[in-house]
């Protein structure tokens, strides 16, 4: 199935969310559900873009949905050949052995995936927060972010390990602005699961999912 790639349109105008909602007379939270893909892009808001900035070519915004999803950024430098560690979380001594600079977890396979954005590693998902985009078992291909909260981009998909004094958790979500500047917003495609709150001094690793591989069972 084809999409519309909103916020690349919004990027190539030079537009921040807020510009270009006010643009197309919608509130900045519905756009941004659409630009994450919570939300589905409804079917009049092609031609009310292009009304609104008379853009006449959209070929090139349309993307194919396939079982590998890859997550597209400005900064992206394709690589044509990458093998990729998968590493299994569960295996490990703990989520630390994985999501730190410099770490020695011991990959349990490689990927390559051609012209993939340069990644560090893989996992697989485990949970529903984020169905229907990530289903459990799905592989997600991921970029670690080296500094917090600097290098965070609204709206973006991530896996977050957060430690609460000692209590590890790992978790997949769309990482919006919370509602003081200490704190972040984690926000699920699954529409059952509620969007929460987190001071940010807890996030001690974030990675910015680059693609994601779905698995589908054969019968």
């Amino acid at each position: 199935m084809d999409a519309i790639d909103v916020k690349r349109i919004r990027r190539d105008l030079g537009l921040t969310q807020k510009q270009f909602a006010d643009k197309m007379r919608v509130q900045q939270p519905f756009l941004s559900r659409i630009e994450t893909g919570i939300d589905p892009v409804p079917k009049n808001f092609i031609d009310k873009i292009k009304s609104a900035f008379d853009i006449k070519d959209f070929a090139k915004y349309y993307q194919t949905r396939t079982n590998a999803t890859m997550r597209k950024l400005r900064t992206d430098d394709n690589q044509e050949q990458q093998i990729v560690p998968i590493y299994n979380f569960e295996a490990t001594a703990g989520i630390v052995d994985v999501f730190t600079e410099g770490h020695n977890a011991i990959p349990i396979d490689h990927l390559m995936i051609p012209n993939l954005p340069k990644s560090d590693g893989a996992m697989f998902a485990r949970g529903d927060s984020m169905y229907p985009l990530v289903k459990n078992g799905d592989l997600l291909v991921y970029k670690m972010i080296s500094h917090i909260p600097e290098l965070l981009i609204w709206g973006e998909m991530y896996i977050l390990y957060f430690d609460f004094d000692g209590e590890e958790m790992l978790t997949i979500k769309f990482v919006q602005q919370g509602s003081s500047p200490d704190h972040i917003c984690l926000v699920s495609q699954n529409q059952h699961h509620a969007s929460k709150e987190f001071n940010i001094k807890y996030l001690k690793s974030a990675a910015l999912v680059k693609a994601i591989i779905n698995y589908r069972s054969m019968i």
